[in-house]
Parts: C-alpha cells; structure tokens; sequence
C-alpha cells in the first residue's frame, strides 16, 4: 500500500497562520531565516539559499517548488514543518530579496523559479513527495520554472546538477516527462526572432498574418503568468494592459509605437505594437560616442546626441502635460528612428497624477534612473522625471552607467561632470537633476534652456580642436590618489563588500545570455579572480607600501580562515594561477611577503599544497601555465630550490603540446578532443608563452627560448587590420576583436611588452605599442575591471612605461587613474568605491573588482615596487 512521504497533516499545524512545530513558532514577516532560528534545526546559508541538510546522500532527480513572494509565508508554514518530519535536505531562499531575485532571472536563466528546492533520497520517495506536494501545493501560484519538467501545480523536476542522466523517470502515475516546446505562432502572429530574452517573458519580433493580403512585422511583448506579482494581487498581465490603455488613447498625441492587440493566451499575456525600424537608444549613445570621452568626441556627434536629448525631453514634458510621471527614463527605453527621431517605449510605469492611477503605483525601474523617492516607493511627482532625465545626461555625457555615481553629493557629482564634460554648466545641469531634494531639482523646461544653449555654443565652435580634460600636474596629486586608496582599502571592512560572515563578496560572471535583467551571483568566492586570495593579495602589497590595514583586521583574520580551513579541499579546483589552488599559494606567499603572516611550517605546508595539483590542460587561468607562474612566484619569494624539477616537468609538458607551427590547442574541457587556437592572456596562447617567457628569464634554455620565439612570430601572423591599427583577435578562425585584458588584444600586447624586455626585439615593441594605440588616449567604458575593463588596460600602460621608457604610456595611465578618482562611489563611513557595468553592489575580487582597481592606482603611484602575480 502506498504511503505517504510527507507527514499527515494532522501531524502538525498547518494553518497559514503563525504555527508550532519542532522549534518553529514563527509569525508573518520577510525574515526566511526565522524558520530555523528558533529551533534546533540545523542550517546553513550558501546564498541566496538556506540549506537544512540530511545525512542522506543526493541522488539525480530534485523537486522544485515555484510560489509568489506573497504566499511564501503561508507555504512555509504549511511545508517546512512536514519537510523536517520527513527527513530529506531542502532549501529556501534566504530572504525575501534572495525570493524576488530567483523569480525575476537577477540569478540567471538556470535559477528562474526555482524558490524551494527539495532533495528525495531515490525514485519512490521522489514519486512520494511529489503526489503529496501537488496535493499541498494546489492553492498556491508561481511562475514558470523554464529549465525543469513540469509535474502539476506548482511543482517541477529535474536533474541534480546534471547528474544521473540515465536516471529512468520515475514520475509516470502523474504525468510524462513533457519539455516544453518552442512555439512558432502566437494566434495569427508568426514569430520570427526573439528580441530580448527577459525572466518576466520575452520580446519577439513577428510577422503579422492576420491578414494574408497586408502581411506586416510587429512586436510581440510577453507577459509571463504570475511573474511581477505585488502585494496587491497585481501581475505583470495588469501592467502590460495598463501599457495597452496608454498606447491607445494617447496614439498620435505623444510619439509612441502603435497598440494592435492585447490577448491572452494559456496563462500568459500579449501586448501587440507596431516594428518600428530603429536602434535602442542605449546602442546610438555606444555607436556614437565610439568608445571615447565627451570632450575628445567630434562636435557632430555630440550634437547628434544633444538632438536625440532634447527629443527625449520633449517627449517627457508632453506626457508631464497630459498628466503622466513616466518614471524610467533610461536609455532601453527609447527608440532611435533611422531620421533620429525618438520614440518612448516600455511605459508600463508610468503614473497619471490626475486619475491618481494604477492606485497604487507600479514598483521597480531601471538602477540609476530612478529618483531616491522612487525607491522608498513615495507618491510619483515630476520631479522623479527630472531626477531620471538626470540619469539619462549621465549616460549620454559619459557612456557610463549613472548607478556610478548615484547617491554622491551634488559636489562630487558636478567634480565628476565637469572631468568628463569640461562644461560647467552641463556640470551643475546633471548635479542638480540628481540632488536627493527633489525641490532642487531644475524643472523641464529650465533643463531644455540649458541644453540648447549647450548645443548653440556647439553649433559657433564647428572647427574645434578635440581633446581630453585638462589635468595640470599639481603637488598635491601623489596625495590625493593614496586618499583614493586608502578609502578603497577602508570598503573591504564595510558591509557594501562582505556578507553576513565577513567574507568578501566577489562577482561570478553569468554566461548563459538567455535574460537581459540578470545581475551577479554575490558569492564568498576564494580563487584569485574573483574571492579571498585576490584580495588578500592587493592588502598584502598595500601593506608593504604603508597603507593602514587597521580596520580590516578583524576581517582579514576571518577570511584567512576561511582560506585555511578550506585548504584541504582542492580536489575540484583547477590547475590554475587565477581560479585554482595556486592562486591561493599566491596569495598567502605575498602575506608572508608582506610580514602580515609569520614564516611557519603550516603556511608554507599550505603554499606548497596549492602549488602540488594535478593538471589541467595548458592556460594560465585554470590550467597548468597558471600553476607553473604561482609556482614561479613563490619560489622566489621563498628561495625554495625544490619546486624547479616540478617547474621543468611543467615546461616539459607544455613544450610537448606545442604544434609545429608555435601555437597550442586549447581545449575547453576533457570531452574537446579538438581545442582551438586562442590567442588572449587568460585562457589562451599568449599568457602560456608569457610563462615560458618567465621560466627562460630565470632558467637560460636554448630550447624553451626556441619555443617561445617560434610563438610570438605565430601571434604576430595572426594580427588583423581595424581601421587603422593591427590588432590581435580572439582566435585563429575568425576576425572578432576583444579590447580586453583578460581574452582581447591588450592582453597579448602585455605578453609582447615583456617579450621585448627579454629579446630587445623592435618588431615586439612595435606589435604590442600598435595594439595598445588602437584605444582611444582619452578612452571610455562603462568597463573598468582589471580582466574586461579600464584597470586592466591601466596597467598594461604602465609596464609599457617601464619597458619601453615612453611618457605617452604614463599620461595614458594618468587619464585612467583621474578616471576612477572621478567615477567612484563615496560615502560617509570613508570609504570608496566603485560599481562595474551596470551592477548596483560592487564587488571585491581581483579580477573582477575592487581589489584590482586599488591595485592598479598602487601600481601607477609606485610602479617599480609593486609585484604582480604574472
């Protein structure tokens, strides 16, 4: 007779209400973790999860639960009880924010509904719980889990980790394995391409058939079922009416895309509108600006941007007219016609201040573009347009996103705007519409008499000279970079940069692309790139320079720690310098280096562990380059004779794979029998020929020096033309440019920067110098890390300084540095900061962070005493 897995409901309280059960006495509020506080339950939280663990083992197949946030209370109550009961490992979001994040995609594709995930221990208990969790779950909604296999109601499967693929499915008495179908019609409409992937349901692009003799393009907004539910019953099908409403009765009076249709079709809802020919404003703002400064542009394009500026706000002041707040002025949501006419899009926030409608006020908006008031969710005014035209003067003046600067005072602001504008009044424009009181906020049309009067002085100065900022050397400049420091130093002991344990939070990059609005995971990382090691690295070379490490003691200790206690477990790192083990070495060397760990058996023990991993194909990042340049750096720093047989067996092995023609294969994992010839730093032919470069400058070999030679005049027959410059591309099958350190150009010049310094070479000289000039001197991006972004770039600059003795290379690192001091987040604790990309939290690791943006601004003050890892 079957039986049932979870506990009987008479077994325990399961009213929706505050309940008693094993330790629980838990009433209503956004605090997940206070289900286990209370009780002896043991936990732990691996974010965004709180994982209650049983000594059973995982098997293949888990259970998901998809539930609103609005209803995760009443589950809980309901669930979590029985699921203790029934002994299997489970997990819940750690808050109500982590909750959000897992329906609305911030965590990825792959995470997109998964909000309680349970583990059965084998097939009839998976069968089990399932039948009891589709009867428990039948008065309760959530989204789609797009990546699992729907069973009924809320409850999917799926595959645990990608393990157990020839797992039979054990699921038949409730229904077959059904993956979903990817649909081509959506009543009359043809879908042809989607235009943006999005947790909440995605954009398509669709022929329009209704009527076979006026065949049309269209665009087809979908509204996911459940998806932006609010506390007030409302879900995304009501803000995409409300967007239908608005598209109708204000067509022809305000310029926005025609509304054709509204339906709904299977859960799901469909907002219809006109294609218009055109580009994101987003993507005009990039074409134009081309990768360079406000100030160093020519005037017609910054024209061209002025013009596209005052038809956004044109555009603003005639729905302030009709009576409407739009509330997220961002750049994705305006069009740019092929005339340059705009056109508003995505208005589904917008607020009528006369009808006092929807009532109350739809939530969210675009990070940097909505005022402060915005975000304590008080009553829409037009003064939050005005904050948001604001964000929009940011973004057009100086391609970044103005979540860099947002909840700066007005002075740092205006500093920052008159660096990369060089005009005082568009300086003090910008710093006003971004003031916290929305009563100093410039009205509409005081911002449009500026700007036209901006684009008057433009319009008189055709035939002038382009150029960057005018930064004058001063005697108080070597002070005011180590402030920068100092303060970037002082943020790792802030909670902006550690979690609740105090371990820094470091960035894992998402790589799938299938969603526009993803973040980052926030994760307590300990590899170089982006965790502890990386870190502890940066505050051990501030630490010999006299940078006060004081207020991090406490946090330093607990992350060393975490390093120590964690040294044991290498068996799934890889080989490499920047996410395996011997990034770890690296770091605790340079502690040792740095006096601020003793000289003992334990961290020498430990230094000598990270470096003894097996190998894992040839790069430097995860591969056996990369543990062969740890392994090179801490036995200089240690005089420690013994890893050289090690290091030769390393170049032995390397030396072996080499093809006839100087480059390698590589291969993404065991199961790439081919590889492919990649030339970048990280992950490529470059940054193994940088450690054989190493290795021959400490080890004279006539056969590694052969080696290497033979590479580095492969790397140069790869280079391609732009328009100008001859540069070095991802790899040898196609053209595509990456101007990065970590995978682009700037990463292979950087190698060909020390292949000159060994060789005197000019032919390397000019290779890398030729690449490096294809930046614009007076660059800018919205990038600024060290792997994909300005900080790296930085200090390639400087090592071009240093080796080739050239002052163009020290003002190019010069800009940069003013560059950060002028883009970072300031705050009242003194601490400084800086966000990457998009992203509204920063994060501290090496490569992808914090530290390698302090360890660069070290670098440029004291370019002769600083030790890179490579």
């Amino acid at each position: 007779m079957e039986t049932s897995a979870i506990p009987r409901t008479d077994q325990v309280n399961s009213g929706t209400k505050a309940i008693t059960g094993p330790g629980l006495n838990i009433s209503s509020n956004w605090d997940y973790e206070a289900f286990f506080k209370t009780g002896d339950v043991k936990y732990h939280i691996y974010s965004p999860y709180i994982i209650v663990e049983h000594e059973r083992p995982y098997y293949g197949w888990v259970l998901y639960l998809s539930v609103i946030r609005q209803q995760a209370f009443p589950l809980f109550n309901l669930l979590i009880p029985k699921l203790l009961m029934a002994g299997v490992s489970f997990e819940i979001p750690e808050s109500g924010a982590a909750h959000s994040s897992i329906l609305d995609g911030s965590l990825g594709y792959e995470q997109i509904g998964k909000v309680i995930c349970i583990y059965p221990y084998n097939d009839e208990n998976a069968l089990l719980i399932a039948k009891d969790l589709i009867e428990l779950t039948r008065d309760f909604a959530g989204p789609v889990i797009p990546t699992a296999i729907h069973l009924r109601s809320i409850v999917y499967t799926g595959i645990n980790h990608g393990e157990g693929l020839n797992f039979s499915w054990p699921f038949y008495s409730i229904s077959k394995p059904l993956y979903p179908k990817t649909k081509k019609w959506l009543k009359k409409y043809f879908i042809v391409q989607q235009l943006k992937g999005d947790a909440k349901g995605n954009v398509y692009k669709c022929l329009n058939v209704t009527r076979w003799t006026n065949i049309h393009w269209c665009v087809i907004k979908q509204g996911l079922a459940y998806q932006c539910a609010d506390d007030f019953g409302r879900t995304i099908k009501d803000r995409l009416e409300w967007q239908y409403d608005l598209l109708k009765y204000y067509e022809g009076k305000i310029p926005l895309p025609k509304a054709l249709e509204y339906f709904e079709q299977q859960g799901n809802a469909y907002l219809v509108t006109e294609f218009i020919e055109s580009l994101h404003l987003y993507d005009k703002i990039h074409q134009l600006h081309q990768g360079t400064m406000w100030s160093n542009m020519p005037v017609e394009a910054k024209r061209a941007l002025l013009k596209i500026l005052l038809d956004v706000v044109a555009i603003v002041d005639l729905f302030h007219d009709k009576g409407l707040v739009h509330r997220d002025i961002s750049p994705g949501n305006f069009l740019v016609r092929e005339d340059g006419t705009v056109v508003a899009i995505d208005i589904e926030l917008i607020y009528d201040y006369r009808s006092n409608r929807p009532k109350p006020p739809y939530t969210l908006g675009t990070p940097g573009y909505i005022s402060p008031q915005q975000i304590q969710f008080m009553t829409p005014n037009l003064e939050d347009d005005y904050y948001g035209l604001g964000g929009l003067m940011v973004k057009i003046f100086t391609g970044m996103s103005p979540s860099k600067f947002q909840g700066n005072d007005e002075e740092s602001i205006f500093k920052a705007m008159k660096f990369f504008t060089s005009n005082n009044a568009i300086a003090s424009l910008v710093s006003s519409c971004l003031a916290y009181d929305p009563a100093l906020r410039p009205n509409i049309n005081s911002i449009r008499h500026t700007l036209l009067v901006y684009d008057a002085l433009l319009l008189t100065n055709l035939n002038e000279q382009v150029g960057g900022p005018q930064i004058k050397i001063h005697s108080e400049e070597t002070k005011e970079i180590k402030e920068v420091i100092q303060k970037g130093i002082n943020a790792f002991a802030h909670p902006i940069m550690i979690d609740q344990f105090g371990h820094w939070i470091g960035k894992t990059a998402i790589t799938d692309g299938l969603i526009a609005n993803e973040l980052y995971n926030c994760e307590t990382a300990q590899d170089f790139a982006n965790g502890t090691a990386g870190v502890l690295y940066m505050l051990a070379n501030a630490e010999k320079l006299g940078f006060d490490l004081g207020s991090l003691n406490s946090t330093i200790t607990r992350n060393l720690e975490r390093l120590s206690l964690n040294s044991d477990r290498t068996e799934n790192d890889d080989t490499g310098l920047f996410y395996g083990s011997p990034g770890k070495s690296v770091a605790i060397c340079a502690m040792v280096n740095a006096g601020l760990l003793e000289k003992t058996i334990h961290f020498h023990n430990q230094i000598y562990k990270g470096l003894s991993k097996h190998d894992n194909g040839v790069n430097l990042a995860t591969g056996v380059a990369g543990r062969g340049l740890a392994m090179l750096y801490c036995a200089s720093r240690t005089n420690q004779r013994f890893y050289y047989p090690e290091l030769n067996s390393i170049v032995s092995k390397i030396l072996k794979e080499q093809q006839t023609d100087g480059s390698w294969l590589i291969k993404q994992d065991h199961s790439d029998y081919k590889g492919i010839k990649i030339l970048g730093f990280s992950y490529g032919i470059a940054g193994i020929v940088y450690f054989l470069m190493m290795h021959y400058s400490m080890h004279n070999d006539l056969k590694v020096k052969q080696s290497i030679l033979k590479a580095l005049f492969w790397l140069l027959k790869q280079r391609v033309s732009t328009d100008v410059h001859m540069v070095w591309p991802l790899n040898s099958t196609n053209g595509v440019i990456d101007p990065w350190f970590e995978n682009g150009f700037s990463g292979v010049a950087f190698t060909f920067i020390k292949a000159y310094e060994i060789f005197k070479n000019e032919m390397f000289k000019e290779a890398a110098s030729e690449a490096l000039k294809s930046h614009p001197q007076f660059i800018s991006s919205n990038y600024i890390t060290m792997n994909n972004g300005l900080s790296g770039l930085g200090q390639v600059y400087i090592e071009a300084l240093k080796i080739f003795e050239d002052d163009e290379w020290k003002e190019r690192a010069r800009y940069i540095v003013y560059y950060f001091m002028n883009c970072c987040k300031t705050d009242l604790d003194k601490i400084t900061y800086w966000h990457e990309e998009n992203y509204t939290r920063p994060s501290a690791g090496y490569l992808n962070g914090n530290a390698g943006i302090i360890n660069f601004l070290m670098h440029y003050l004291y370019p002769n005493k600083i030790e890179l890892p490579f």
